[in-house]
């Protein structure tokens, strides 16, 4: 597959983004959005907040998005000298514990004469409430109400004034859900990443090797993807262990026969890969043919009834029937999902039998997969990204139709 120009940071559109999520807002009846999670704020402002993805505790940054004009971003001060990557938003500033000699030159305002300890939480949602207050006294406000600490939940309780509060996954899934060119590009490039840091982590296995070892070269094989790589979460399980234990691996050997899924993988320019891929150590027994066949033969099923305007839900409903052919008891929540620069990696909708009448839209990225696991066997996931397009789909990787067989 021909590699193609990895797309840039600076290529990023902000007005895109911020005219999908106004539209859903408007379209629900939400006057302002607090969003918390760092995934949230990085998709609505292009702000990568290091201090928020490292905490994970509400309240170091925060977008505050209104229904009517520009998008806010309250960031810890020692992020401020990122100012100039978050272009088309406005920008208020948080106070840290930290010194910095100078700030005044990047903020345009007075230092602080005081620091707390660290970020003061209460005080930059209370800053977040004041900003939508300002345009509306009275607004229904969106937050990630699910994420949130009971700190923060109290925080919004006691300055809620006039307003009051509704939870806005819905309106973050829909906003979500279509993707603007660039987020296409950046996730084909992720794809591709993962599909190339596979195969050369796969290369390199041999019986006795160590799945810590693995792991490892996983890992590196990621980061040499070079510029752009925001983070790497490879997900291999080996053998019965059809787990995968990414960060502190078994202290196991591989051997010959079994069976190595290799799930995820680099994030690109803060968003996620998630392909899978099966691999043996040596030749793959029979039945785990037999049973990869007859994943295949889902997942090929599940490809030809992908397009626009189709049912996700029939999707569903067509290819566990094939997969309940040849494995009875073969119980799924869902075959696939959305993906995007959420963390947990599976955005809505979810290709389940639980989204009602949603359809395939142009503009949706989705990791179509048939997964199966068995503390026998192993793990057996095919898995790619595509892009829904107005006449059908484009993929971005193409999962090879058997297990990979790898001179042990």
């Amino acid at each position: 597959m021909e590699e193609k120009r990895k797309v840039l940071f600076s290529e990023r559109n902000q007005k895109e983004f911020q005219d999908r999520i106004q539209s859903v807002m408007r379209q629900k009846g939400v006057d302002g959005l607090i969003l918390t999670e760092f995934g949230a704020i990085y998709y609505a402002t292009g702000h990568y907040s290091t201090f928020q993805k490292v905490t994970n505790v509400p309240g170091y940054c925060i977008a505050v998005c209104p229904a009517e004009g520009e998008f806010t971003v309250i960031m810890p001060d020692y992020e401020t000298m990122s100012l100039d990557q978050v272009p088309g938003c406005k920008i208020d500033v948080s106070t840290t514990g930290i010194f910095i000699d100078g700030l005044e030159t990047i903020t345009g305002k007075p230092a602080p004469k005081v620091r707390p300890s660290t970020v003061d939480g209460s005080r930059t949602f209370r800053q977040a409430l004041d900003i939508i207050k300002a345009k509306k006294p009275d607004a229904v406000i969106g937050i990630q109400s699910k994420l949130l600490t009971y700190d923060a939940m109290k925080v919004f309780q006691d300055n809620a004034g006039s307003c009051t509060y509704v939870d806005c996954d819905e309106v973050l899934s829909r906003a979500r859900m279509i993707k603007t060119k660039w987020e296409i590009e950046v996730l084909r490039t992720a794809a591709q990443m993962s599909e190339r840091q596979m195969n050369a982590t796969a290369k390199a296995m041999h019986e006795g090797m160590t799945v810590g070892s693995l792991v490892n070269l996983a890992y590196q094989n990621c980061f040499a993807e070079g510029e752009g790589i925001t983070g790497a979460r490879p997900v291999l399980s080996v053998g019965g262990r059809y787990f995968g234990n990414f960060e502190i691996p078994p202290e196991d050997v591989l051997r010959k026969g079994d069976i190595v899924r290799m799930d995820c993988g680099p994030f690109y320019l803060g968003y996620i890969s998630d392909i899978c891929r099966a691999y043996s150590v040596g030749k793959a027994s029979d039945e785990a043919k037999r049973i990869y066949a007859a994943l295949m033969e889902g997942y090929h099923r599940e490809l030809e009834m992908v397009g626009p305007g189709v049912k996700i839900a029939d999707v569903y409903k067509e290819v566990m029937a094939i997969v309940r052919k040849t494995v009875p008891d073969y119980v799924r929540g869902h075959l696939g999902h959305s993906i995007g620069t959420y963390f947990l990696a599976e955005e809505y909708p979810y290709i389940s039998p639980y989204v009602g009448d949603e359809t395939f839209q142009p503009g949706m990225v989705v990791s179509c997969e048939v997964p199966y696991s068995s503390a026998v066997l192993g793990g057996m996931t095919p898995e790619d990204s595509i892009v829904i397009t107005e006449n059908g789909y484009e993929r971005f990787t193409f999962v090879p139709e058997e297990i990979v067989e790898i001179d042990a």
